[in-house]
């Protein structure tokens, strides 16, 4: 991991993402494997914005920040 490629509103928005995600599954909105694929799954938009480095943007060699 060498420099972070995504922008703080993304970050954010990252964030959130991954909160509303754990929200929802632990809100009985969905079940069955939906409920398990977002508990599972929402460390992904969590980790990316807390780290502020995306490895499939550095794998495109993208990113949301401005030079």
């Amino acid at each position: 991991m060498s420099t972070k490629n995504i922008a703080r509103w993304d970050r954010i928005v990252r964030i959130l993402v991954g909160i509303a995600m754990i929200l929802v599954a632990l809100s009985g909105a969905v079940d069955g494997i939906l409920r398990v694929g977002l508990l599972l799954f929402a460390w992904v938009p969590l980790t990316t914005g807390a780290l502020g480095w995306d490895p499939i943007y550095a794998l495109l060699r993208i990113g949301s920040l401005r030079e």
